[in-house]
């Protein structure tokens, strides 16, 4: 009964969301001449590419997942314990966990945001000319293995899933995910205000529809 509730919840707001996000993607123009999308595109076809084809890197996505979990309980204020990391699983205890904390690993890129802590710090004692290609390749190559490896989870059975249900969980890390590429591109290119623009634009337009059909 709590899963077929959170399903009327879930599954109507992410496909607003959903809808909302493509319906601005045509507003963001493709800048193929865009260094920094350039170097961001090859690292991420190259990271589908080896990530796809290979599972050799699994424990870190095992440890990755645990993270993400364990840092969204302490968000959370839940306590936790028991944080362990095998070569194709692991656990963390959490003390009432909810549907944010269960999917906090396929809504958030943890090597992407750790990625990215570490080349800022980097950069403040190594200002090197090549640090932003190296920055941005590596962005591409965290997204990559963010995407590939939560596609080959998912098609497993996650008790992940099970707070939401899995097809709520399926269509909000579908609406989560696509928005967080949506800014990560618009960020890229330079265009973040006219995405912020383009989106809230969509929004209003998609609620329109929804009101005149109702």
């Amino acid at each position: 009964m709590k899963n077929f509730l959170l399903l009327l919840i879930y599954v109507p707001i992410s496909t607003f969301l959903i809808a909302t996000t493509l319906l601005s993607i045509p507003h963001l123009g493709l800048d193929l001449k865009n260094i920094f999308l350039i170097w961001t595109g090859i690292g991420l076809i190259g990271g589908i590419v080896v990530f796809a084809s290979n599972n050799f890197l699994m424990p870190f996505y095992v440890f990755a997942h645990e993270l993400a979990h364990w840092l969204a309980a302490k968000l959370m204020r839940r306590k936790t314990s028991d944080f362990t990391v095998g070569l194709d699983s692991g656990h963390v205890k959490i003390e009432n966990p909810n549907t944010f904390i269960a999917l906090a690993p396929y809504l958030f890129p943890t090597y992407l945001a750790l990625w990215f802590i570490l080349c800022s710090i980097l950069k403040l004692f190594w200002n090197h000319p090549q640090l932003p290609k190296v920055f941005f390749i590596g962005l591409g190559v965290c997204l990559a293995f963010h995407v590939v490896f939560t596609i080959k989870v998912m098609k497993s059975e996650q008790s992940d899933f099970d707070y939401a249900g899995k097809t709520s969980s399926l269509f909000l890390i579908t609406a989560v995910n696509l928005i967080e590429v949506y800014f990560f591109y618009a960020a890229l290119t330079g265009s973040l205000h006219n995405a912020t623009k383009a989106i809230i634009a969509s929004a209003q337009k998609v609620s329109q529809i929804i009101i005149d059909f109702f």
